[in-house]
């Protein structure tokens, strides 16, 4: 019904069917409309709780206690018409803390079928029903939290980060390994290359690497060329004055003349010792300084040998210091050596039958082929050598790079079955030679050739303390090198 009043001042009810419509008033008889009925609120009351979220409620939930379905607060229904103020719920004392029989506030109440006695809407985590919320569930709005939304961006800033470096050190690792392999493959195809010019100039087998005389000899193939020089080293002057220390500065006869050396004294004690002829690296046509106190990182004058007792020659080479002659870098050089080693082997002081042949680096490339061409030495020791004379990069070739007979003449790797002493390879297992020496590993058959890769050393620290225990055991007059030798330097 609606309550009608007149401009008379009287008012009356008039029924629904005549909202809207005109009426005369039944006490002046003036003509007055019937206010329309007001819309229906939608089939729920709108619950406001204290979390900040909204929803609506079941019309028959007026004045009743729910669950809030964003925090399951309770929360008291507002009764029809009232506007919805969050408030907190009355907490009712219930003896014995169960709802039953007539002490349940909650009896009545019917949520979707679910009565009060199977129903606890104050449960830690109840099931709501799903009552029919007319204008749906608007969850509360939450605050963005600054130090989050920062957090977040810094993990993102760093993600990107990694993945940019992740991306770079993949993309760094395939160019080490395409590198590598790349390496491999020129280093492999060199050794072909240079096999083949060995087998050219003496027949099928040269480079076979087997033991024995199963192929041409270096000898052989040394006589077959005549080497071709088209450049010299830097002019090295003449040899430094070793006044004062334990060396004499001596000449004695080679193929192409009179070549420095320094050589210990005669200790006049009338005893015949054992000898060693060494090979400086670097520029090993010219010698220099030998005595002076050397870092055991580098000792390139191997003392240790002198200071055993051992007699030391350390002859130069045709084209060296002011030395006769023209640089051939690891051929006509290994006749120079020879020549010094007879020098030696006459000395009084000197017993000719032992007398070893050492040498370091460029100096270790050649005391390897000297061994491939004679054996006359009791032993041989190459610390740091390469497989093939062009693994110097152009450096100290002096024949033309691109002759592969004349590479090959120069390279120790096809003559390993020409070594009839006992030939000893060694390397440090830090920044060397070793990836150039195991070529010559995977392809010696030779018995007589050994190889050694010393851990925890590098390409010049592996020489003091190996030349020590070397000494040692030539004193000893027991040459007997092996893993444990050269193990725990």
């Amino acid at each position: 019904m609606s309550v009608v009043k007149c401009r008379c001042g009287q008012m009356f009810k008039a029924n629904p069917e005549l909202a809207g419509k005109q009426v005369r008033c039944p006490s002046c008889g003036g003509v007055i409309a019937v206010p329309k009925a007001p819309p229906a609120p939608a089939s729920g009351i709108t619950v406001a709780c204290r979390c900040g979220g909204r929803f609506m409620a079941q019309s028959s939930l007026a004045g009743k206690a729910v669950r809030c379905p964003n925090c399951s607060a309770t929360i008291q229904v507002p009764p029809l018409g009232a506007s919805p103020q969050p408030a907190a719920p009355p907490v009712p004392t219930f003896g014995g803390g169960q709802f039953t029989g007539n002490n349940d506030p909650f009896a009545d109440l019917n949520f979707g079928g679910t009565t009060a006695n199977t129903y606890d809407p104050l449960q830690s985590n109840p099931t709501l029903p799903a009552p029919t919320f007319a204008g749906g569930y608007s969850p509360p709005k939450r605050k963005a939290k600054s130090g989050s939304k920062g957090l977040r961006i810094l993990w993102i800033v760093l993600g990107i980060i990694g993945g940019g470096f992740g991306v770079i050190l993949l993309g760094c690792g395939g160019l080490f390994f395409l590198g590598l392999q790349a390496a491999r493959k020129q280093a492999t195809l060199e050794q072909q290359e240079v096999e083949a010019a060995a087998n050219s100039m003496t027949g099928p087998g040269a480079a076979s690497g087997a033991s024995g005389g199963a192929g041409g000899t270096l000898a052989d193939a040394r006589r077959g060329i005549v080497t071709n020089i088209v450049s010299s080293g830097e002019p090295a002057g003449p040899p430094d004055d070793p006044t004062g220390s334990d060396f004499d500065l001596i000449r004695f006869p080679s193929p192409v003349g009179p070549l420095a050396a320094y050589l210990t004294r005669d200790p006049g004690d009338g005893r015949k010792r054992p000898a060693i002829v060494w090979i400086t690296g670097g520029d090993n046509n010219s010698i220099g300084d030998v005595w002076s106190p050397s870092d055991r990182s580098n000792d390139q004058s191997a003392c240790a040998f002198r200071k055993a007792g051992i007699v030391m020659m350390f002859p130069s080479q045709r084209g060296g210091n002011d030395n006769p002659g023209r640089r051939e870098g690891f051929c006509g050089e290994a006749d120079d050596i020879l020549a010094a080693t007879d020098f030696l082997a006459q000395l009084p002081y000197v017993d000719p039958a032992q007398i070893y042949l050492g040498g370091h680096s460029t100096g270790g490339t050649m005391v390897m082929l000297v061994a491939e061409i004679s054996d006359r030495y009791k032993a041989v020791f190459a610390l740091g050598p390469v497989a093939i004379a062009s693994q110097y990069g152009g450096e100290f070739v002096y024949c033309d790079p691109n002759d592969r007979r004349e590479i090959a003449i120069r390279s120790p790797l096809p003559w390993l079955h020409c070594v009839k002493s006992p030939l000893y390879v060694f390397e440090g297992a830090e920044e060397g030679n070793w990836d150039a020496i195991q070529l010559m590993e995977r392809a010696n058959k030779n018995p007589q050739v050994h190889f050694f890769k010393i851990a925890g050393h590098n390409h010049f620290s592996v020489i003091a303390p190996l030349t020590e225990r070397l000494a040692g055991q030539i004193v000893q007059g027991q040459l007997n090198i092996t893993e444990q030798t050269v193990s725990g330097m």
